[in-house]
């Protein structure tokens, strides 16, 4: 890559760098109420900005496949997080709703595996 191109991966640098402060943040209180699943999620928003910068500097197709694939890993990670954090807003009791939350989180997964992709390709 030349300078001129290293330029454009600077704001996706900073979006990383930020992504990893504020899992690390989390991750270090993940004692509060619904921190853990944040941190889950920061951990795959950071999963995925890696994977989109690597895939650019990446020279090979093979390489740029691969980590476009673990952009796709980091996309479920982040959903099945979201879901989580949803119930646990609209269903803050304990084990009463159990299997409520495992209902949502089935749901986000199928969503992801039959359309997650195929969105932004359209």
């Amino acid at each position: 890559m030349s300078r001129g191109e290293i330029t454009y991966l600077i704001p996706y640098l900073a979006s990383l760098g930020l992504s990893i402060g504020i899992f690390l943040y989390v991750w270090n209180r993940r004692d509060a109420k619904g921190a853990f699943t944040f941190s889950w999620y920061m951990f795959a928003q950071a999963l995925w900005i890696a994977g989109f910068i690597v895939g650019l500097v990446s020279e090979s197709i093979p390489t740029k496949i691969f980590w476009d694939n673990l952009q796709w890993l980091a996309s479920i990670i982040g959903i099945i997080a979201l879901t989580h954090m949803i119930a646990a807003r609209e269903w803050p009791v304990d084990g009463v709703l159990d299997h409520v939350e495992h209902a949502i989180d089935v749901m986000g997964e199928v969503a992801v595996a039959l359309g997650g992709d195929f969105t932004y390709q359209l």
